[in-house]
Parts: structure tokens; C-alpha cells; sequence
């Protein structure tokens, strides 16, 4: 529907208070949820998409920190203009020091589907508004 954000199912799955799944507007937080799961997807789990994911768990104990910053680097910016057209990732810094255990990774974006993105960035922006008599405004990008 025009002028209203798209619903997306919020993650972790789960049903509120009356019984409904869970969902968002929030187009910022969608984008984050699927740059998540590309980052924590390893390629061949998801069927039929056998190259999805950029599976960082498999990188979590790697000796070299620079080389593992280089490949991560290069596999998120892959993964994300690949399955996630709406943002452009502006920030990636792995921690290595982090505590035993665990493995922390600083993911920033850009988004490239609005109006303001800048035009070598965006992807997949057309919005129209239409009236009673006709097309008013049309905004085609990417």
C-alpha cells in the first residue's frame, strides 16, 4: 500500500499476547534482521539457496585477525549487494579480543531505498502516488 511501510514477520519468531505472529514496520530494523541472518547463515543451510550466507561462525578461531577482518569484509559487502539490495554496508569491524567464547562483529549500513539515498547507491526505489485524477508524483531510482 502506498505511503505505509511494509510489514515484516519480527524476529525471533514468536505470537504476542492474543495469539498473532509478531511483525514490524520498522524498515531500519528489517534491514538489520536480514543482514543478520546473512552474517550468521552458513552457505548450503538454506535450501535451495545453497550460497547464501556468509557463515561467520566458521571464522571465529582463525589465527590471523587481519585476514579474517579482509574475507569477512568481503564476504558481507558480497552477501549484502546480492540479498539485501536496500542497504549498502558502511561499517564492518570484527573484535578479536573479545571474551572467550564469543565472537563480536560491529555491522554498519546505509539505507539506498529512500527518496535521500544517494543515486549511485540506490537499488530498488519506485514509489508513485496516485489521485482521483491520476498519477501526481512518480519517483523512479537504481
Amino acid at each position: 500500500m502506498i505511503g505505509k511501510s511494509p510489514v515484516a514477520i519480527d524476529q525471533p519468531l514468536r505470537f504476542g499476547p492474543g495469539g498473532q505472529l509478531v511483525t514490524t514496520r520498522d524498515v531500519p530494523h528489517q534491514i538489520y534482521q536480514r543482514l543478520l541472518a546473512i552474517i550468521a547463515t552458513n552457505p548450503t543451510e538454506r535450501v535451495m539457496m545453497p550460497t547464501f550466507g556468509v557463515g561467520v561462525a566458521r571464522m571465529v578461531f582463525e589465527p590471523d585477525p587481519e585476514a579474517v577482518t579482509a574475507e569477512l569484509a568481503r564476504d558481507v559487502n558480497d552477501q549484502a549487494a546480492q540479498y539485501e539490495p536496500g542497504a549498502v554496508i558502511t561499517k564492518l569491524e570484527p573484535h578479536p579480543e573479545a571474551s572467550k567464547g564469543m565472537a563480536m562483529l560491529d555491522v554498519g549500513f546505509r539505507r539506498t531505498d529512500t527518496p535521500a539515498a544517494p543515486t549511485r547507491e540506490a537499488r530498488y526505489v519506485h514509489r508513485g502516488v496516485v489521485g482521483p485524477g491520476g498519477m501526481l508524483r512518480e519517483v523512479i531510482r537504481g
